[in-house]
């Protein structure tokens, strides 16, 4: 009995200390105000960049930094409290954030926004840039508590690693590690399925590998495409001799001709991100022709003037139009540099350097830029070509390029894309007059029904 007595005693004792225990177990949940440059510094150091060599955005100018995670990511600033970003900018990805995020964003939301901007920077790079957009290509966004952390830099893992361990050691200083935190849309490629077991690291995909070669399986130079099958020619049955029957037999009937199939290619939307209508070059084709450039306006003389020492420079009497073509693709590969404001959200791009005159007189240009410079010079040069407006990143970036026409057939080429080797030696040149199968495999995409199609594996020597 006494036994029973002490036990209902401890057990009213323990209810009645309930109440003074509840707000020391409840409090350690709360979220700790934990300064998002804070966080980004141990990232940053994980990363082992060097700041002076980076841009922290809008580090003195709130509305500027507002603009900023506007444009690029697409958050507004009612879905975050505080940020802080840092990044290289121009021909670099690399680039780190740290968001708190407001009570009432939806954090599954900004996680996807800025998946899509990883997404976005990786096209950025493809073609251009094929390192960058494999560091692109390996970034994540993470969620950490009430903050998200995009994370785009050479050692991702080890500056989720260090945000961890930065927020692990404010949240529970004495308690063990926090666990695992869900990898909700970690990938850069939202169109892959996830599987049950999701990687630390999102699939790449081909166009961003950082070999200099662009191809599936890199070389020296783009493997000669087997040769094609024209597959619009109608199959010609050989006529029926007459027999000497009394009914002759039915003459045979040929079949109809059917339209390419371009199935096994990624589908052509004009992105519409740019416009990439044409600088009209005629006043300067005709004042080449005629030899006279007294009526061109300033603008255009600029262009005459620096297409005229170019060539001069570049053509000798007797070349061959295959060698004038790698004279001038060689020189605009070496002399002209890509604009990288073309990637900045918060720059506008001039327009002359999507003309003749960002590349000829300027030195600098964009993807339009490279192809209508290309086109001028071939088209003084007496070498047949046209300029290709299409896409690039399945159809989700503008892009152009060229195709000439030697000894009756037609090649592909895309300087742009060969601008950052900067090399004079052809055979390094990865996009220098291949076939339109190539062109595809290597995250091309155009109008294919309406655009000659390049069959040809010589590379011109035929």
């Amino acid at each position: 009995m006494k036994r029973l007595l002490a036990l209902l005693l401890s057990a009213a004792l323990l209810l009645s200390l309930l109440p003074a225990c509840r707000a020391p177990v409840e409090a350690p949940s709360a979220a700790p105000e934990l300064p998002v440059g804070q966080l980004l510094d141990a990232a940053l150091a994980a990363c082992g960049q060097e700041p002076a060599q980076l841009e922290r955005v809008g580090e003195n100018d709130p509305e500027y930094l507002t603009a900023y995670v506007e444009a690029a990511y697409g958050l507004t600033s009612d879905q975050w409290t505080d940020c802080a970003v840092v990044r290289e900018g121009g021909a670099s990805a690399f680039e780190l954030a740290v968001l708190r995020l407001s009570e009432d964003a939806d954090r599954r939301k900004v996680l996807e926004a800025l998946n899509r901007y990883l997404e976005a920077r990786q096209g950025d790079f493809t073609g251009y840039a094929p390192d960058q957009a494999q560091l692109a290509a390996n970034g994540r966004a993470v969620p950490l508590g009430p903050y998200l952390a995009l994370l785009l830099c050479a050692d991702p893992q080890g500056a989720e690693d260090a945000l961890l361990a930065a927020y692990d050691g404010a949240v529970r200083p004495s308690a063990d590690p926090l666990p695992s935190l869900e990898p909700l849309l970690v990938s850069a490629e939202p169109s892959v399925e996830p599987s049950a077991e999701p990687s630390p690291e999102p699939s790449v995909e081909p166009s961003a590998e950082s070999s200099p070669e662009p191809s599936a399986e890199p070389s020296a130079e783009p493997s000669p495409e087997p040769s094609v099958e024209p597959s619009a020619e109608p199959s010609v049955e050989p006529s029926v001799k007459p027999t000497p029957q009394p009914t002759p037999a039915p003459t045979a009937t040929p079949e109809p001709t059917q339209a390419p199939d371009f199935s096994d290619r990624v589908p052509f939307t004009s992105p519409g991100e740019d416009d990439m209508s044409l600088y009209d070059t005629s006043a300067i084709r005709a004042a080449w022709a005629a030899d006279d450039p007294s009526a061109l306006s300033d603008y255009d003389r600029a262009i005459y003037d620096s297409a005229r020492e170019v060539l001069s420079s570049l053509l000798t009497p007797g070349m061959t139009s295959l060698e004038k073509e790698m004279a001038v693709y060689g020189w605009l590969v070496q002399s002209v540099t890509y604009d990288w404001t073309h990637k900045d959200v918060m720059i506008i791009t001039p327009r002359e350097s999507y003309t003749p005159y960002g590349g000829l007189v300027s030195h600098t240009a964009v993807c339009l830029g490279f192809a209508t410079s290309f086109q001028l010079l071939m088209d003084l040069s007496g070498v047949e070509c046209i300029t290709v407006v299409g896409a690039a990143c399945d159809s989700t970036g503008d892009h152009a390029w060229n195709m000439v026409r030697l000894n009756g057939n037609w090649y592909c080429v895309d300087v742009t894309w060969d601008e950052g080797l900067n090399s004079a030696d052809p055979s390094r040149w990865r996009y220098f007059n291949v076939t339109s199968e190539y062109m595809a495999k290597t995250d091309h995409q155009w109008d294919y029904v309406n655009t000659p199609e390049a069959t040809a594996a010589d590379r011109g020597q035929g």
